[in-house]
């Protein structure tokens, strides 16, 4: 039963909250969740000053899931400003903290600030042999590679994160995608056909068998579509538009929809399809100005 007079009771019950919100993918709400959980902590003797920033870097994590870094980075760094005068060992979750500041650093166009940052998570990460740890960060390391546009280096961290990742972990799934992705805007068009063909029946394999399956699917497709010159390609085009992007839309995964949207239009404009081409580039102009919303 909820004590509404316990202030522990209502941390956890409103960070619960959070979590639920969360997974209706209501991020504006869990925000809410848990600037309330902050404020409960803040204002409670009985809880500790790590329990308020736990609930900063919640916060931090949904902002980073709307691709609002600004407001993730002011979390972020009263979280590092904490570690830093309290002087404690708090690994690992300061390494979690540090990675979604590297993220968000390099979503704002920091791109150097985020490779120190990563650098020095990979490093403690290393000396705790936390193998997740590890991987999740060579990981971020790829993503933030891909956000530069520098194919071949995320290549190189996504190749290294699949090595500490179990194979289920949806992190490794990521890595898989992220890998494959980055062959493809390479146009390294048969390196990625073969790694499609080794990889697209293991979606069974991962946590979310679903997105696994869709995802690996639009892989074929945009891979298709990219070789196919001024051959316009119906299906894919259609799988792209109606099962891809949405799905990239719905879980804010903002810069795939943005590049989903670039392939389309550079297709478009090579079938002769002009219309169809300019309405594709306005998307993928109007989702690139939505990452950058709060600056």
């Amino acid at each position: 039963t909820l004590n509404r007079e316990n202030p522990q009771h209502m941390y956890l019950h409103t960070l619960n909250l959070r979590l639920l919100s969360n997974l209706d993918l209501d991020y504006e709400k869990a925000i809410e969740h848990g600037k309330k959980a902050i404020e409960i902590a803040k204002n409670s003797k009985e809880l500790l000053p790590m329990d308020i920033h736990r609930a900063k870097y919640n916060v931090a994590s949904d902002y980073t899931k709307l691709h609002q870094p600004l407001d993730a980075i002011v979390y972020l760094k009263d979280i590092e400003n904490f570690i830093y005068e309290s002087r404690a060992n708090l690994n690992p979750f300061q390494i979690y903290a540090e990675m979604l500041l590297g993220l968000n650093y390099a979503r704002a166009g920091k791109h150097e600030e985020a490779e120190e940052i990563l650098q020095k998570s990979l490093k403690r990460a290393k000396s705790i042999e936390d193998e997740k740890c590890i991987g999740v960060v060579l990981y971020n390391q790829g993503a933030i590679k891909q956000i530069a546009r520098k194919w071949e280096e995320s290549r190189e961290h996504f190749k290294e994160a699949t090595e500490h990742l179990a194979p289920s972990d949806m992190n490794h799934f990521w890595c898989v995608f992220g890998d494959i992705q980055s062959a493809i805007m390479d146009e390294n068009l048969a390196e990625a056909r073969e790694m499609l063909a080794k990889t697209k029946n293991t979606a069974e394999n991962y946590t979310d068998k679903e997105m696994a399956e869709v995802l690996f699917q639009y892989l074929e497709c945009i891979q298709t579509i990219v070789k196919g010159g001024t051959i316009y390609r119906r299906r894919e085009v259609k799988f792209t538009l109606e099962k891809a992007i949405p799905l990239f839309l719905e879980h804010s995964m903002k810069f795939e929809a943005m590049w989903a949207y670039e392939v389309l239009s550079t297709h478009y404009n090579k079938a002769r399809k002009e219309k169809q081409s300019a309405e594709m580039y306005i998307k993928s102009l109007e989702t690139y100005k939505t990452l950058f919303v709060n600056e």
